[in-house]
Parts: structure tokens; C-alpha cells; sequence
């Protein structure tokens, strides 16, 4: 909840940063895959040509921090992770969830122990996306939508890479 405060999907670097992206990919008439998925994948490899890295905030890490409810970790603003062409995993996420809640897409946090990840909503069903993916044990069903969790600290990476990963956390994260 405290990572949300700064989701600032409406400052103007991060809207319009997002909003070009988005409007490119709406504008690509091919219908092969649901939008909100396209946007996603979209936004997270501007990232990754942006030259966006994953670093390790060493004063206040978010591994050491999130286990104790006093302490605050430092998070960057969307603006300054674009900035700055790097953060931790709670600024990667702060960031990307701003990026997609500017283009209008519905975002959430994902919190491990010692971790925080990010997923998107698809805005459709489970069986719709069921008809669009041939697979979606890679995609999270909760209040009956389809969600697609990510990793984005593995932005260098790409994005089929942090959504697999983002997969595999979020079940190891649910069986716990």
C-alpha cells in the first residue's frame, strides 16, 4: 500500500512517456493479441530501449526494509527512475505500474518476502483469455480477470523473461 502512494500516473513526463508508447500500439490495426497485453509488453520494452537497469538501492534495499513495518525504504518517483535509467525493484515497479496506469490499464502490487513485483490486468476473463492464449498458467485469475504478473527487474532482459519469472513468483509466492 505504501509503494502505491507513489504510482504518479498523472505527472506529465510519465503520462506522455506513456501515453506516445500506448498510442503507437493502438494504432498497429493487427489484432493478434488482446490490448492490454500488447500495451504491457509494449511500455516494458521502451523500457528496456530506454537503458532502464535494475540496481540495488544499498542505503535502503528493499529485501532489508520490508520485514519491518517502522522502517521506510526510499522509492524513487516514476520521473526519477525515468531519469535516472535505474531502481530497485520497488522504483521498477512504481514505475511500470504508473506507465500502465496512464494508459489506462489496471495495475497491482505483488509482494514476496523481501521483494515486490507488479502485475497488470488484461481486463478480460480467464475463459476469454483462455481463446486468446493458448496457455494462461502464466497468467493470474483473481476478481475474475486475467492478470499477467512481472518482473520487472529483469527489464534488461525483456519482457517474455520477466513475465515467466513473474509467473513462477507469483505461485511460488501463493503456495508459501
Amino acid at each position: 500500500r505504501k509503494a502505491a502512494a507513489f504510482v504518479t500516473a498523472n505527472n506529465p513526463l510519465v503520462k506522455s512517456y506513456s501515453k506516445n508508447i500506448a498510442a503507437n500500439i493502438r494504432s498497429d490495426d493487427r489484432d493478434l493479441l488482446d490490448l492490454n497485453f500488447r500495451i504491457g509488453m509494449g511500455l516494458f520494452e521502451a523500457l528496456t530501449l530506454h537503458g532502464t537497469g535494475y540496481v540495488v538501492d544499498p542505503s535502503s534495499a528493499y529485501i532489508n526494509k520490508s520485514g519491518n513495518e517502522a522502517s521506510v525504504d526510499f522509492v524513487q518517483f516514476p520521473s526519477e527512475t525515468l531519469a535516472y535509467q535505474a531502481g530497485d525493484c520497488d522504483d521498477l515497479s512504481v514505475l511500470y505500474n504508473a506507465m500502465l496506469e496512464a494508459s489506462g490499464i489496471e495495475t497491482a502490487f505483488i509482494t514476496a518476502p523481501g521483494h515486490i513485483f507488479t502485475a497488470y490486468s488484461l481486463g478480460i476473463s480467464m475463459e476469454r483469455a483462455g481463446r486468446i492464449f493458448s496457455d494462461t498458467s502464466n497468467l493470474i485469475d483473481f476478481d475474475g480477470k486475467a492478470w499477467v504478473p512481472v518482473e520487472v527487474t529483469l527489464v534488461e532482459k525483456g519482457f517474455l523473461e520477466a513475465w515467466r519469472v513473474g509467473a513462477r513468483e507469483w505461485k511460488e509466492t501463493t503456495q508459501a
